[in-house]
């Protein structure tokens, strides 16, 4: 009915659970999804990681957030201390176009494209909602949770840069990085070990 519209017309994460979610001493162990994301223009880039703590909820940061040309060097650098498998963003987004200097640069990319983006977001949107995971308090991703605006996409919701009003790329790459997160292997160890 016309009530759902107007529940569901922002198709975002609400600011309350947003707020009820912060734990600025969560931390992931283990093994991490990595997400890039790019505003357009490749004026901005975010780097984030979502993993699961101890207590089993998910945990979701942004690591960086700045000019895109810093995205490479960054990743070099957390390639020291983090332990994360392919690096997962939209092919068809403004970050599309650093997929070439990831690979040379010996990253592996995962390509999260429409649909999968769109069930990725709903993944995301459920987990927050449901308290199955926490944040830091990263101000760049409030502030884009805030902006994002999203549009009809079938029977979901997908990522509207155009609506929203602000740059949505911080949520974009936690929303990419809690995908890798579910779908890539747990361990960076072979995944069959004869004895």
């Amino acid at each position: 009915g016309w009530h759902e519209g107007l529940a569901t017309s922002s198709g975002g994460i609400a600011a309350v659970w947003w707020a009820n979610r912060l734990d600025p001493a969560s931390e992931a162990v283990g093994r991490v999804g990595l997400g890039v994301d790019a505003s357009p223009g490749l004026e901005t880039a975010a780097i984030s990681i979502a993993g699961h703590r101890e207590d089993e909820r998910r945990h979701w940061q942004v690591l960086f957030y700045g000019p895109s040309a810093e995205v490479i060097p960054q990743l070099l650098a957390l390639k020291d201390g983090l332990d994360f498998g392919p690096v997962g963003l939209d092919p068809s987004s403004p970050a599309g176009a650093l997929i070439p200097d990831l690979k040379t640069t010996g990253f592996e990319v995962t390509e999260i494209t429409g649909r999968t983006l769109v069930q990725a977001w709903g993944s995301l949107y459920a987990a927050v909602r449901d308290d199955l995971g926490r944040h830091v308090g990263d101000e760049v991703l409030t502030q884009a949770i805030r902006d994002a605006k999203t549009a009809p996409s079938g029977d979901s919701d997908r990522f509207s840069r155009r609506r929203s009003s602000g740059d949505i790329c911080p949520l974009v790459s936690v929303t990419c990085a809690d995908h890798q997160l579910q779908t890539q292997p747990a361990e960076s160890a072979p995944a069959f070990a004869w004895a």
